[in-house]
């Protein structure tokens, strides 16, 4: 054999011993040779990517993003969400928001022509809390000590008391605005036609009119340290008893008064929970499941109001609809 090719036939056996011993290594420490996905989002083991809502508290989002598992949380209203994730792919895995808001984002997306990426696996409830009005006006709503969104709104249309209600750029604030147009026409089934040009209309665009519109904390505070800005507002049980019960509600008079709900539809409860997104979303949620439920992601949200049983929304009109009237009051 000429010596050339003995040399030739010699490096060719070594580079096969070399390329045996690395296949050998990789099956016994379990890797495909595929990426590690360290930057999260590319497997099942990888980092989840969480979104928090900002309407669920810092005390909540710091919880939620000490969890094992999570590599990143980034804290954003459901406006900046929505415009975040009008993307082809999810940049996200999982989203902590109020129900039914991933089912929102998926109309949105429809409308943008694009997938859905929230309709992978029920998201897990965490908290909830019925709504209420926090009212400096015992007599507002009548001696019943129940407040009628045709009360709320119509004192509010007709300059009888400044009524406080969330941003619409807030995850809360499109769910009060379905919560009353549900209770103005008595039904959780009612469509954009029962609400553009009509008398419901009217007062939901006077009740946005009445005050100026902030988030949850900021409106609940500022019911209690600026006696001038709000005589009602509309927001959730738990801000509204916490509000009340301070030295400057207590002074102010501050009342909570449950809101009516139509005869045939349970009252508005808005729950929080923990969404799957995208196509990794199923296995992100998978991981958190057992971890979301405990004591201090529930102290962190009981801290922003968020005290109720572990519960889906209810009392709401379709997500569609939810999602219109943002539309229709936003332009």
């Amino acid at each position: 054999m000429p010596p050339r090719l003995a040399r030739l036939l010699a490096v060719l056996a070594a580079v096969a011993l070399v390329a045996g011993a690395l296949v050998l290594r990789s099956a016994l420490a379990g890797d495909d040779g595929g990426s590690d996905d360290t930057e999260g989002g590319g497997g099942s083991d990888a980092p989840v990517r969480l979104l928090c809502d900002a309407d669920l508290g810092d005390a909540a989002c710091e919880a939620l993003g000490a969890l094992d598992g999570v590599g990143s949380v980034e804290v954003a209203t459901a406006d900046e969400a929505l415009a975040e994730m009008a993307e082809v792919t999810a940049p996200y895995d999982a989203w902590a928001t109020l129900d039914p808001w991933p089912q929102i984002l998926d109309v949105a997306r429809d409308e943008d022509q694009l997938p859905p990426i929230a309709d992978e696996g029920d998201p897990v409830p965490l908290a909830s809390s019925a709504l209420a009005v926090l009212s400096a006006d015992p007599m507002l709503c009548g001696e019943e000590q129940l407040a009628g969104w045709q009360c709320v709104a119509g004192s509010a249309a007709d300059g009888l008391a400044r009524v406080g209600v969330p941003t619409l750029a807030s995850a809360s604030g499109p769910l009060v605005l379905g919560a009353a147009a549900a209770g103005l026409v008595e039904s959780t089934d009612v469509g954009i036609d029962d609400i553009d040009g009509t008398d419901v209309g009217t007062l939901l665009d006077d009740l946005l009119d009445s005050a100026d519109t902030g988030t949850l904390a900021e409106e609940a505070t500022a019911i209690v340290t600026q006696p001038g800005r709000y005589d009602a507002l509309v927001t959730i049980e738990g801000l509204a008893v916490d509000a009340a019960g301070t030295a400057g509600g207590r002074s102010r008079g501050l009342q909570v008064l449950p809101i009516s709900a139509p005869a045939s539809d349970p009252t508005a409860t808005f729950g929080v929970v923990l969404a799957p997104l995208g196509p990794d979303g199923p296995g992100a949620l998978d991981r958190l499941r057992g971890q979301v439920t405990g004591q201090t992601v529930t102290d962190g949200l009981a801290e922003a109001g968020w005290s109720g049983d572990a519960a889906r929304t209810t009392g709401l009109p379709a997500p569609d609809l939810l999602y219109r009237l943002d539309e229709e009051f936003t332009r």
